[in-house]
């Protein structure tokens, strides 16, 4: 091989390795999103089964947790650049440093979001020096149940308030430990199938559970054109979910290990925006 060659062959390998080491560099990696077991945005779910990201060219990773309050602190902690939740807990991180902003509004409870009780406990007068499980101080579990109450004349300082997941108030309840608590999701399918007293739900003040998808600002600002796709991927998953109802739900209870039952449920349970 003269010189000549050799060096084209040279600057040929090296021009491909180049290209190679930017393609890698180019490549991104997938944006995580935070969700737990409530139905109402299990659409997300659709979006990724049925190819509406890959479609509209983002690649999402789900991150499915059962609590609702491990995601928050998952997002917290920025081991997410996204997670579902609730309006006012997105206000909330945002006053705490969590540079959090809200891009899409899924949908707001109606019935989604209730308060159960023991049986012989007929009426949220009744909650009145009682026990009442709420998912985290301050968060909007804790703003729902106070918001109730006040509507039906109970201050807080007329009955205690215990820390308890949603999925885990029927558990406590057995047990005795508390009288009442929020439930949604499967919580709230197995408190009424357990035959618990159903006091009060969101529709009670309508909006005050809005739910929405957040990001840091930091993701949103780096890759705009994603953010735009997977919103984009979310209608489409919602549209699907209205005109393919059947499979909608076998998917969504798939991939949070419910009954189809309950999923179906919680979806009619909420009002999509």
């Amino acid at each position: 091989m003269s010189r000549i060659k050799y060096f084209l062959a040279l600057l040929i390998a090296m021009v491909f390795m180049v290209g190679c080491a930017q393609e890698k560099l180019e490549k991104k990696k997938p944006i995580t999103i935070g969700v737990d077991v409530f139905p109402g945005w299990g659409h997300v779910f659709i979006a990724q089964e049925k190819g509406f990201f890959k479609k509209n060219g983002v690649d999402v990773e789900i991150v499915l947790t059962e609590k609702y309050l491990a995601v928050q602190d998952q997002f917290a902690n920025n081991e997410l650049d996204g997670a579902f939740m609730v309006y006012t807990d997105a206000i909330y991180a945002y006053s705490r440093g969590i540079d959090t902003r809200v891009v899409y509004i899924s949908d707001y409870s109606i019935s989604g979001d209730v308060i159960v009780a023991k049986p012989e406990l007929k009426e949220v007068r009744d909650l009145e020096g009682k026990i009442i499980g709420i998912e985290g101080i301050n968060s909007f579990s804790h703003m729902f149940v106070l918001s109730i109450l006040e509507k039906h004349g109970l201050s807080e300082g007329d009955f205690f308030i215990k820390n308890v997941n949603a999925q885990d108030v029927v558990d406590e309840l057995e047990q005795g430990d508390i009288d009442a608590g929020h439930v949604y999701g499967p919580g709230k399918f197995l408190a009424q199938q357990k035959g618990y007293s159903l006091l009060a739900s969101a529709e009670e003040i309508e909006g005050i559970i809005t739910d929405v998808l957040s990001f840091h600002n930091k993701i949103i600002n780096e890759r705009p054109g994603d953010i735009k796709a997977i919103i984009k991927s979310l209608f489409e998953a919602k549209k699907f979910q209205e005109t393919n109802r059947k499979e909608a739900v076998a998917i969504i209870a798939r991939a949070i290990q419910d009954t189809q039952d309950s999923v179906s449920v919680g979806i009619d349970a909420v009002k999509y925006i």
